[in-house]
């Protein structure tokens, strides 16, 4: 920026000028200077230097230096425009000659201020300098800026969103008579009557809002005309006495009797329909002054906006309010008697512009105020305006035609809009309802709570609690609180309480010595007495690695060594942070690398000299500039243009891969030479160094992938695949990298994970690893992608967003309605299977199903009453088929399989009870996909909390159901309790399977009779090729094991439990270790 484009302010108040530096900072300039947004915190004028040299009682020469090494350091950084300086600053400003050729704006507050600034002028000899009144800066905000725009020939950016008036509409303590010419003040020149029209009750607040507004414009003679009723004369005509002179008329009275008694130049009419807006007043008045016509118009988009006759005539209607010059009511002698009162307006307009069609007037966008109730003849008033002008209109016709088409092209454009808009409302209406959908689960989980029996058992014990441990009072003891408690445990209420709380902690202590619920355990904690926090895990394992030969005769045992390019878009980083990334990579002992590195026209020069010495000091390192601002998606693509190798790794600017990263990736294109994509795990870490927030991914989730990008970092790419899709797109800015890897994942399946922490995100105030909240945009960009994925997957799906924003869900429609075989095995029970049966009946909106209930050695007459009953009563989808040999699941799940009708079998426990009717067909929705094998759901305790949401095999030792006691609810670790995911095996209490998947692996194997059956079946299937999917959003309670109680209660089940566990280990211990 040169001096002569910069500007200095100069104030006697601090709140004067931050105000103005913020008008120009917003509104004033080229499109060069306001690449950033300048906000009330990011000043174009000012910073916290000038501030404090503002606060200073006294200056000396040496605060000359500090204000030219301020403005010096912000210009080069672009982050100044100019200075912002107190008016006792001018006298030392007055001996250096460094500033003459900037331009000045100094602000006036009073005479003394004047005097300063004009001995100031004079003494400089400056050219460049503009004073502005500070009454003028806060009523005249549009005026000011509208003056400096002309004299500093800066084009005016965004007018319409002013910024608001903080100075409170301080009086000037000058009388405006003495000001001088050149001092930017709004004073009008001419004299105008207000003539409103108050004619209807709705109408009256807007008069006094109105009448308030003109009684404050300063300099301006006026008159105010009121046509109204009798009731409202008095009491406005006390209000306003003191600072208006006001007539009122008597509505019927004609404009024509009016006229002669008008002394004004011109003449506003107002029929108090239309609200024009307090920031569009100034402007409007003012073209007033140019002698302009102006009126108001609900029906066009801009704040302002040229027309002439032809535009008028081709249909542009005004209403609401028109002003214009008493020599145009002379010329065209009034309104037209014969028109409708609703076109007099628009009539008298054409009527003044008829002999001048290439004059000007001005519309100002306005809002509706009020409805009137009587109702309008538009046709006919239309016909009439048209009637009267017709041979105007053929005179004139090419020019209105072509007015006309121009509006339609206006037209088309503004549908155009309202076609984004109506997307954007969309999207924002779905974020909505997410998270009102949250917020009633929140709310539905604390009225559970409350009502729960749990709760009212914890108010009982509370209340107990009180009296044993209640402060003493005289009389009270222990021993007598004491004989208390047995009086209540030994009575029936109190009884009942206590076994209740036995039952649940004995519970509690089952779920934690036997099923083990998922924990993230560090590796070191087997070696250590104490468990470290993964900060200190972390960085152990770190420093083991840079001490240790992990990586002895690398380059023999992995021969296979390619060019890895590692992409890393730049933009205004943090200095600091950018040199740590650069010098993560610079580290790597695998040394076939280059960096590629694309700037986005960053503001900084540090930046570029930074990048320029790297590049200098090695050669691996390349460095494109780009000259102008292009967003991620085009820079990333001009650093992936300067890649030569043969794998794509992607990195951002701010953050650290591990020492060992590359040599990890090497390794694992060495073990796995076919794979496309590799990805690994990574954490987080903050200003202070400090890891946090683990992530230890998947194996690759496909279905995992479509609910949210759980690949993240680091993640590599074959260049060939990074060619054939055609890299970054534009328009999925903040979610570009996921619409890459959805792509991507189109056309290679071939995807590797390294599960070891490889990369580190980092978290900073403008970082995406702060919270989503940094990057909002990145929602709807995310959400496009994976809906235009699935499009060009032959998917006609509909996305939704997860609750609270975490991810997205996908509606698969039904391709077909198949009937689907509920196999459920029982053993008496009849209370259980019934109420499971009942609920299927009743809650199941998907009609298409079979039940099969196979009865395993029953012998209660009710469960044959149950039989006989529901047989009878629901012949076409009920039977029961007897099953008479020790209890086997796998063998009474392959009877049923050879039973079933459906093309989908659904194995069902009869323990289980439906919550909502949708569950059925959105299990079938996913289990109708060719590469899907078994579909499993969340099964909840009866107390919402999670019995399953999946099965880790490994955890626990054999296999585990993750997240057990979560509530239903809650996120999880990353959000894995709510997002639809793949895992190795699903729980077959409730497990829905295509017929030729079951066939396809032989069903379930019998030697597994009670535990890891359906673990074995779902790692067979995965075996085959299958994706396994666990939804979240379908959801039953599960009465685990009430049927047969805990298999490992007696001897003989403990000795088969033994066996099971040996035989799964013995044919899956390779994915048990992994």
């Amino acid at each position: 920026m040169t001096n002569q484009e910069a500007c200095i302010i100069i104030s006697r108040e601090e709140s004067d000028g931050v105000y103005l530096s913020l008008l120009l900072s917003n509104h004033l300039g080229h499109e060069s200077f306001n690449r950033h947004a300048y906000t009330p915190h990011n000043n174009a004028y000012y910073s916290h230097g000038l501030h404090l040299l503002f606060q200073k009682k006294s200056y000396s020469e040496l605060d000359i230096d500090n204000i030219r090494m301020l403005y010096e350091e912000g210009s080069d950084n672009r982050r100044l425009k100019g200075l912002l300086l107190s008016v006792d600053f001018l006298e030392l400003l007055n001996k250096t000659t460094h500033y003459d050729s900037f331009r000045w704006i100094l602000i006036i507050d009073s005479t003394d201020t004047l005097k300063i600034a004009e001995r100031f002028i004079r003494q400089k000899r400056i050219e460049n300098a503009y004073m502005v009144i500070n009454s003028a800066l806060c009523n005249s905000p549009n005026y000011v800026l509208e003056k400096l725009s002309d004299g500093l020939s800066l084009p005016i950016i965004n007018p319409e969103n002013i910024l608001p008036n903080v100075l409170n509409s301080r009086k000037s303590k000058m009388n405006l008579s003495t000001i001088p010419e050149n001092l930017i003040v709004k004073k009008f020149a001419v004299s105008v009557a207000f003539i409103y029209r108050c004619d209807h009750p709705d109408a009256k607040s807007f008069l006094e809002e109105h009448l308030l507004r003109i009684q404050s414009l300063e300099g301006l003679k006026k008159a105010v005309f009121i046509f109204a009723e009798s009731n409202l004369t008095q009491e406005l005509d006390e209000k306003f006495r003191k600072e208006l002179s006001i007539r009122f008329l008597p509505l019927e009275t004609k404009m024509d009797d009016l006229f002669n008694e008008i002394k004004e130049d011109y003449l506003l009419f107002d029929s108090l329909t239309q609200i024009l807006p307090l920031k569009n007043w100034e402007s409007f008045l003012d073209y007033m002054d140019k002698g302009q016509m102006v009126f108001t118009t609900a029906y066009q988009e801009d704040e302002k906006k040229e027309y002439d006759w032809y535009d008028l005539l081709s249909g542009t209607r005004m209403h609401g309010i028109f002003g214009f010059t008493k020599k145009d009511w002379q010329s065209t002698r009034g309104f037209d008697p014969f028109m409708d009162q609703a076109f007099q307006l628009w009539d008298l307009c054409l009527h003044i512009l008829k002999d001048a069609p290439q004059r000007k007037t001005f519309g100002f966008k306005s809002k509706t105020a009020f409805t009137r109730p009587e109702k309008i003849e538009f046709k006919r008033g239309y016909q009439k305006v048209l009637n009267k002008y017709q041979t105007d209109i053929q005179n004139h016709i090419d020019t209105i035609l072509f007015q006309m088409s121009e509006k339609h092209a206006d037209f088309e454009a503004l549908g155009e809009r309202l076609k984004k808009l109506q997307w954007s409302y969309q999207h924002s209406n779905e974020e909505l309802q997410a998270l009102k959908h949250f917020s009633h689960q929140l709310q539905h989980r604390i009225r559970n709570l409350e009502s729960g029996k749990y709760y009212r058992i914890k108010r009982a014990i509370g209340k107990y609690k009180k009296l044993f441990f209640r402060k003493k009072t005289p009389g009270s003891g222990n021993l007598k609180r004491i004989l208390e408690f047995i009086r209540f445990a030994l009575s029936r209420s109190g009884g009942k309480i206590l076994r209740k709380v036995g039952k649940k902690l004995a519970r509690k202590v089952y779920l934690k010595l036997e099923d083990r619920p998922i924990r993230i355990v560090y590796e070191d904690d087997i070696h250590q007495d104490h468990i470290h926090h993964y900060d200190q895990w972390i960085r152990n394992k770190i420093e083991r690695i840079e001490k240790g030969n992990y990586y002895e005769d690398f380059d023999i045992k992995y021969p296979i060594q390619p060019l890895i390019s590692i992409i890393m878009p730049v933009y205004n980083p943090p200095i600091k942070y950018l040199k740590e990334a650069i010098e993560s990579i610079v580290v790597q002992p695998y040394n076939n690398w280059e960096l590629c590195i694309a700037d986005d026209c960053s503001a900084e020069k540090k930046i570029h000299q930074l990048l320029h010495a790297y590049s200098v000091k090695d050669r691996r390192i390349k460095v494109h500039y780009r000259t102008e601002n292009g967003h991620i998606s085009k820079t990333s693509n001009d650093a992936l243009s300067m890649a030569r190798g043969e794998y794509i790794l992607l990195m951002d600017h701010d953050d650290l891969i591990t020492k060992n990263a590359l040599q990890e990736i090497i390794i694992s294109i060495n073990k796995h030479p076919e794979a496309d994509i590799i990805y690994s795990d990574e954490d987080k870490i903050d200003e202070n160094k400090h890891h946090s927030a683990a992530h230890f991914k998947p194996d690759w989730a496909p279905d995992h992938l479509l609910s949210r990008n759980y690949i993240g970092h680091v993640c590599v790419i074959r260049k060939t695949i990074m060619d054939e899709i055609g890299g970054f797109r534009e328009g999925f800015e903040g979610s570009q990298d996921y619409d890459l890897l959805l792509r991507a994942t189109e056309i290679t399946q071939r995807i590797h994970h390294i599960p070891k922490v490889l990369y580190h995100w980092r978290i900073h105030a403008l970082s995406a690893a702060q919270g989503e909240e940094v990057k909002p945009y990145a929602y709807m960009a995310a959400k496009k992608a994976l809906e235009e994925a699935l499009l060009r997957r032959g998917m006609p799906v509909e996305v939704k967003y997860l609750t609270g924003l975490r991810g997205y869900r996908i509606l698969y429609p039904l391709q077909e309605e198949p009937l689907v075989s509920i196999i459920i095995p029982s053993k008496d029970q009849t209370q259980l299977l019934k109420n499971t049966v009942n609920s299927i009946l009743n809650k199941t909106k998907y009609a298409r199903f079979e039940i099969i209930v196979l009865n395993n050695n029953s012998s209660s007459k009710s469960f044959q009453q149950f039989v006989t009953e529901y047989s009878t009563k629901f012949s076409n989808q009920f039977r029961c088929v007897d099953a008479h040999f020790p209890f086997n699941f796998s063998k009474l799940m392959n009877m049923g399989r050879k039973l079933a009708q459906g093309k989908m079998l659904l194995l069902l426990n009869n323990d289980v009870e439906v919550i909502h009717d949708d569950w059925l067909e959105i299990m079938v929705s996913y289990a109708q996909q060719k590469r899907i094998g078994a579909v499993g759901v969340k099964l909840l305790y009866p107390d919402d909390t999670i019995q399953h949401a999946g099965v880790i095999v490994g955890l626990g030792g054999i296999a585990g159901h993750t997240f057990v006691g979560m509530h239903q609810d809650e996120p999880g670790y990353f959000n894995y309790i709510q997002s639809t995911n793949n895992y190795s095996a699903v729980t077959a209490a409730c497990l829905m399977v295509r017929a030729e998947v079951y066939d396809a692996v032989e069903g379930m194997d019998e030697i597994f009779e009670v535990e890891y059956n359906d673990v074995d079946f779902c790692l067979r299937i995965q075996e085959a090729g299958y994706n396994n999917v666990y939804l979240p959003h379908v959801s039953l309670y599960h009465f685990e094991s009430a049927t047969r109680g805990h298999p490992h209660q007696n001897k003989s089940g403990y000795e088969r439990h033994i066996k099971e566990m040996t035989l799964f280990k013995e044919r899956w211990q390779k994915i048990i270790d992994h």
